[in-house]
């Protein structure tokens, strides 16, 4: 009886074990880094009615995980910008974003839901930068949730290279943003005395509270990418992208932010 039960006991260890390995390798994992550039498109309302145009560079980190039912995806971008140019008003930019989607497979397409962080900073500069002695900033926070789909199609295959076709999109469809009227989060009260400071303790509370909550004719975020990634032996993975990513804040002093952005990435895939 004993040895049937250390029998049935190692049995049972040893298929545990098998089905955590199988589990365990059904499970991919990628890691990687993106460079790229993007051709940025702003219009702050705040500051100035016409649209600005820059060449940004683009610096990333992502981070994928997936299996044959489910997948997450992490991707942290930063883009900065002086924005130099012999306009009356130019800006300098300061833009990281962050993006984490979980979707699920259904018949070859991954659909699901994502959330995504944006900070818009924009300094403005140039010939009438005076006018603005007294605020200096336009910052615009932004949390979006929305629907994450994509889907791939592969073009060649061989035992070791493949060369997939990526298409995606995102679109937002509730988004907390703060932006303060005139990017100060007291305005009725800007110049008097004792209201505000901005080394003060509770500046930060104060703005945070100052968020609101919107659907897509308020505040709006989207995103489409096609891409290409060439897989080698699977595990060495290249990616060029073209992404067009928008966002528009359609309430009070109207702010919107376009890009084309063209983003080539190597990533390792274990």
């Amino acid at each position: 009886m004993r040895l049937f039960n250390a029998i049935f006991l190692l049995f049972f260890f040893m298929s545990s074990y098998l089905i955590a390995q199988e589990t365990s390798n059904s499970l991919h994992r990628e890691i990687g880094f993106q460079v790229g550039f993007g051709i940025n498109t702003i219009q702050e309302q705040r500051f100035f009615a016409h649209k600005k145009h820059y060449l940004a560079p683009i610096y990333g980190i992502v981070h994928n995980k997936w299996d044959a039912q489910k997948r997450t995806s992490l991707s942290m971008r930063f883009s900065a910008t002086n924005g130099l140019d012999n306009s009356t008003i130019w800006y300098k930019m300061v833009h990281p974003d962050v993006t984490y989607s979980y979707q699920r497979n259904i018949k070859g397409t991954w659909i699901g839901g994502y959330w995504r962080h944006s900070t818009l900073l924009l300094f403005p500069k140039g010939a009438i930068k005076g006018n603005f002695n007294n605020n200096t900033i336009s910052y615009t926070m932004s949390n979006h949730l929305g629907v994450a789909v994509d889907r791939s199609f592969t073009l060649q295959e061989n035992e070791q290279n493949r060369l997939n076709l990526d298409l995606g999109a995102r679109m937002s469809v509730l988004s907390h943003v703060i932006r303060p009227a005139f990017a100060h989060p007291y305005p009725e009260h800007y110049l008097q005395e004792g209201v505000f400071h901005p080394t003060r303790r509770g500046m930060a509370s104060s703005i945070l509270k100052s968020g609101k909550l919107g659907t897509w004719n308020k505040y709006g975020s989207m995103n489409f990418v096609v891409g290409l990634s060439y897989y080698h032996n699977d595990k060495v993975k290249f990616n060029l992208q073209y992404n067009y990513s928008n966002q528009a804040v359609r309430t009070g002093k109207k702010v919107s932010y376009g890009a084309h952005q063209l983003i080539a990435g190597i990533s390792l895939v274990y």
